[in-house]
């Protein structure tokens, strides 16, 4: 009977493909979140997605059917406990889940139906807190767009993909902050003798050094 949550913010991005995967990839780094469920189809999807992001060095893990009660419960503590913050599965692995650290919803493939909807946005928006519900929809997903959107009796927000720039930009944030908390919490004088002796030998400035270490440390994860 009640089909919206008013706590949970539901919005939508027109991306389709292998397109999906750089999306969901730069909202997870953009996107502030505490935990984030996102629903795939299938369960070898779940695996894909969560391989795919680990690639890109993004952690998550997989909940479907395949797995033993163990290992659900497993991972189930484990998303709970915050060691991760990326749970990917279906809508079957999904029944009965209740984890009110869940601040996004993300539906990396349209659900079947409008009642599936219904039950995947209802994981997070919980215990009087605000969620956020991000579905990806491909071109031909469209008139299910338009059914789930009758169903709530919500009109989604179009968003576009976080863009390269402001994905550079949470980059270089967090690095940002990284050092300042390294300068606050480390001593760190063994390694400023390093940083003089270096400018007298190689008659080097400073700040260029400073330069050279920054480039080393965003080598394998450029800013840009």
């Amino acid at each position: 009977k009640e089909t919206t949550v008013e706590s949970v913010d539901q919005y939508y991005i027109t991306v389709s493909g292998i397109r999906k995967l750089e999306a969901l990839s730069r909202l997870v780094e953009v996107e502030p979140f505490d935990g984030m469920i996102v629903f795939t189809k299938t369960r070898l999807s779940t695996t894909d997605v969560v391989e795919r992001l680990g690639e890109r060095g993004i952690d998550a893990v997989a909940l479907n059917g395949d797995m033993n009660q163990n290992a659900r419960q497993y991972t189930i503590d484990r998303f709970k406990a915050g060691a991760v913050d990326i749970l990917v599965c279906t809508d079957v692995a999904a029944r009965g889940l209740d984890v009110p650290r869940v601040s996004h919803v993300g539906n990396y493939d349209i659900p079947y139906d409008t009642e599936a909807y219904v039950h995947r946005i209802g994981r997070t928006g919980r215990a009087g807190r605000e969620g956020t519900a991000i579905t990806f929809v491909a071109r031909n997903d469209s008139r299910m767009l338009q059914n789930i959107q009758r169903a709530t009796r919500k009109t989604m927000e179009k968003r576009s993909v976080p863009t390269a720039k402001a994905l550079a930009r949470k980059r270089i944030g967090d690095f940002k902050e990284g050092v300042i908390d390294t300068l606050a919490s480390q001593k760190l004088e063994r390694f400023t003798k390093i940083v003089d002796d270096l400018s007298e030998e190689a008659a080097l400035d400073p700040r260029m050094i400073a330069a050279a270490l920054i480039y080393q440390a965003q080598e394998e994860r450029p800013f840009l």
